[in-house]
């Protein structure tokens, strides 16, 4: 069974990076409906959020992708400087939050519920990169990634199948905001899909995912009366074109950044070793 997946994996690259990540997000879907996360605490979505990862892990050695997580520290610091720009929001949009929570007068969750968070956004962000770089941006640069468009095309599908990936929210969301989403993290997931083919470290990613995913749930995550998987309320002046443009202008800044990172000369010398190798 397994020798007929790894065949299917080599013949059908595409197919198969769409497929893995389909059938994560129904495994996401199932775990949804019989474990809602509105209005719970920490401690139950780091425990949900925890059978994602483990189903996620072995869906990378049922695929034949173990050797992902081999790299060890190779490359893992020259990749989280590749993306710094979401260290740099972090550091200035997470004290925003706190102290807005503070100003408020909201009362911090205790330290077990805050630990909780943490190790939520650290899962959250190992099992999806493990799916969709560890499975689909990997499988697709072993097809195309021979040239300077293959490695573009690897890191532009691989992106577009991550935004793809959160159109499941729309269960907890209106469709406008999850389109929004879906752009907006296509974008996002070009930025992380060029950073693990440039360094080729899927712990670098991971730790950025989570990061990120730290930074905009931070206000939710570290007070008491908020929910991080409960949805937020739109406000009645929302307006889609005004988000739908600023979550253009923001996360485009991310696709700018994964041009540089993959600018002609690194991507000839990636595509060059991927031929030699």
């Amino acid at each position: 069974m397994k020798e007929k997946i790894i065949s299917f994996k080599k013949t059908h690259p595409v197919i198969f990076a769409a497929l893995a990540i389909l059938i994560f997000d129904l495994f996401i879907v199932v775990v949804k409906l019989f474990y809602s996360l509105e209005n719970r605490e920490n401690i139950q979505c780091m425990i949900r959020e925890g059978v994602l990862t483990v189903f996620a892990v072995a869906m990378i050695f049922v695929a034949g992708q173990a050797h992902i997580y081999k790299c060890g520290f190779k490359n893992l610091f020259r990749g989280l400087w590749s993306g710094f720009i979401i260290i740099a929001i972090a550091l200035l949009i997470t004290p925003v939050y706190i102290t807005d929570g503070i100003s408020s007068g909201a009362e911090f969750k205790s330290p077990v519920q805050i630990a909780a968070f943490i190790i939520f956004v650290l899962l959250v962000g190992a099992a999806e990169e493990s799916v969709c770089r560890g499975i689909a941006t990997d499988v697709l640069i072993e097809k195309f990634g021979k040239s300077k468009g293959g490695i573009w095309l690897a890191a532009v599908i691989s992106g577009l199948f991550f935004g793809i990936f959160h159109i499941t929210n729309l269960f907890s969301q209106s469709l406008s905001e999850t389109i929004i989403q879906v752009i907006g993290t296509s974008l996002t997931g070009i930025f992380l899909s060029a950073i693990y083919i440039r360094h080729r470290n899927i712990y670098t990613v991971m730790l950025l995912h989570a990061l990120f995913d730290f930074t905009l749930m931070s206000g939710d995550g570290f007070f008491k009366g908020k929910y991080i998987l409960t949805p937020a309320v739109a406000a009645e002046n929302y307006n889609f074109w005004f988000e739908l443009g600023a979550a253009v202008a923001v996360q485009g800044v991310f696709v700018i950044i994964a041009f540089f990172i993959l600018r002609p000369k690194i991507a000839k010398r990636i595509a060059e070793n991927n031929r030699n190798a």
